[in-house]
């Protein structure tokens, strides 16, 4: 993986995404305290696909489902399905599946249902609030030593793209106006950045250096090192931030710690968000 997987789409305008970018830099996170693992029996919920495909059985997939028609994805085996009773069934190439809310206890790879799939969530639990993506203009002057007429040449935004590629320090970059307004974090000296990248972009710009926060190059190696060592990671992604946002079954104390563990030759446990897909229903 090289630093030239950020998200810098050139094209139709000019859009810099940091790939998984949903916020605005803030304020270095400090780690949470690991959550202590639940007791065998603990009621989970959570939300995800259930998919049966030939007589493979039913599983229910809480990471990346392919786009396809059917669906395909694979997770962990499901006890207890009665597919007669699952709200908006779909079925086709003899696969047979749904989204929706599941209640359940888990050992192991598998999942056993204690209440009826539904559509919305059960009693008790409370989905995380949907945000929308953030992408702050990060300086009131984002023209000093450029041009506003500037931003529109593709060749400008591909030079650009190369720059921010070699930058000491990169952390994320993306554009504020929808058009060609790039804001970039950095770790370093962001006046020595801002310098360094009006020598091939005239266009809108600011530069925000932020210390403590991971660097995109350490970001995308923890990452494919997570991934080699723990199977078991439903997803990760680099933010904004500087943060390694990471996706589990379960969070608890153990899987949180050899997360962070993976991570620990780029990344400090304050760097690392990892979150489960499925939670401890309450009462």
């Amino acid at each position: 993986m090289t630093r030239r997987a950020r998200a810098l789409a050139l094209g139709v305008g000019l859009v810099l995404l940091l790939a998984g970018c949903a916020s605005s830099p803030a304020p270095r996170a400090e780690p949470s305290p690991l959550p202590p693992p639940p007791d065998p029996g603990t009621v989970l919920w959570g939300r995800g696909t259930l998919i049966e495909t030939g007589d493979g059985g039913p599983q229910l997939c809480l990471g990346a489902v392919a786009e396809s028609y059917p669906p395909q994805c694979s997770g962990l085996a499901v006890a207890g399905l009665d597919w007669q009773q699952v709200p908006d069934l779909q079925q086709a190439s003899g696969v047979r599946w749904t989204e929706g809310y599941v209640v359940g206890t888990l050992a192991g790879e598998t999942f056993t249902l204690t209440g009826p799939v539904g559509s919305e969530p059960p009693p008790g639990a409370t989905p995380p609030p949907a945000t929308e993506p953030s992408f702050p203009q990060l300086c009131e002057d984002p023209f000093r030593g450029g041009d506003p007429g500037a931003g529109a040449d593709p060749t400008d935004q591909e030079r650009l793209h190369r720059e921010l590629g070699e930058l000491p320090g990169y952390v994320s970059s993306w554009v504020s106006d929808g058009v060609s307004l790039v804001n970039v974090v950095v770790t370093g000296d962001a006046e020595e950045a801002h310098q360094r990248l009006r020598r091939v972009w005239s266009g809108g710009l600011c530069v925000q250096q932020r210390a403590g926060v991971a660097t995109e190059e350490e970001l995308l190696a923890a990452q494919q090192a997570l991934h080699e060592t723990e199977p078991g990671v439903l997803s990760s992604a680099p933010a904004a931030d500087g943060v390694l946002e990471v996706g589990v079954v379960v969070a608890d104390a153990a899987t949180v710690a050899r997360v962070r563990t993976a991570v620990a030759r780029w990344l400090d446990a304050g760097q690392v968000r990892v979150g489960g897909a499925l939670q401890p229903l309450p009462g």
